[in-house]
């Protein structure tokens, strides 16, 4: 069915809705959707929660969305909250808030300021976290990965109400990788520069190892 054949779904207050195929879906308020939603564009001011996946070329998002099942975007972006319990794919997400995936996440480009929670394997070509509070992911891969303190958190050395502004993983393994306030078991990559406050386990490097003062690395070996 062509975008233009399918018709808005638009929902103002508490509010329900069965799962469905739409072109606009626009929600001021607090929405349950019963069911899997397919739309073009996705658009919730507020809460949503999704009963089954969500499928959407594009997610704008002031608030907080949870979806019971997988959720599939061409781009995400927005302030607040994006809860998934499946798998998430994106192509591209910049999101202030709070990231949390209990399945595998594959994303493009993201730019996220605040946490991440991932509970499978977190790969990415290109990731750019900025740590407001604390942050899991139990694999994280990709080409270019950047882990480092929120600007805010860095100049007042903020410590958020959940626990200290660092991300806990247990294997980092991208081509250009820099850590900052990082806790590993293992970082393996082709440029690595572990910056300041990370405990790492081993370090498995191919062209260039940089290691802040105050950092620890239990092994360092070129591969």
């Amino acid at each position: 069915m062509a975008n233009t054949e399918r018709p808005d779904l638009k929902m103002v207050g508490t509010t329900s809705s069965n799962g469905g195929v739409y072109k606009l879906v626009k929600i001021t308020g607090e929405c349950e959707i019963n069911g899997d939603l397919y739309c073009g564009r996705l658009a919730c001011t507020g809460e949503m929660n999704v009963r089954g996946k969500l499928n959407a070329e594009a997610v704008r998002l002031t608030g907080v969305c949870g979806v019971e099942a997988s959720l599939a975007s061409g781009e995400i972006r927005g302030t607040g909250e994006v809860k998934v319990k499946g798998s998430l794919r994106s192509e591209k997400i910049k999101l202030d808030g709070q990231l949390s995936v209990d399945g595998n996440a594959d994303i493009g480009e993201a730019e996220l300021r605040g946490g991440i929670v991932c509970g499978g394997l977190l790969t990415a070509e290109r990731l750019d976290l900025s740590l407001f509070g604390p942050s899991t992911v139990r694999e994280l891969g990709g080409g270019r990965l950047r882990v480092r303190r929120s600007r805010i958190s860095a100049i007042k050395n903020l410590v958020s109400p959940w626990g200290a502004a660092t991300l806990t993983a247990g294997l980092i393994e991208g081509d250009q990788v820099e850590l900052q306030y990082t806790e590993a078991e293992v970082v393996r990559g082709g440029d690595v520069a572990i910056g300041p406050g990370c405990r790492i386990g081993r370090v498995e490097y191919r062209r260039e190892l940089r290691v802040a003062s105050g950092s620890t690395v239990g092994e360092r070996v070129r591969i």
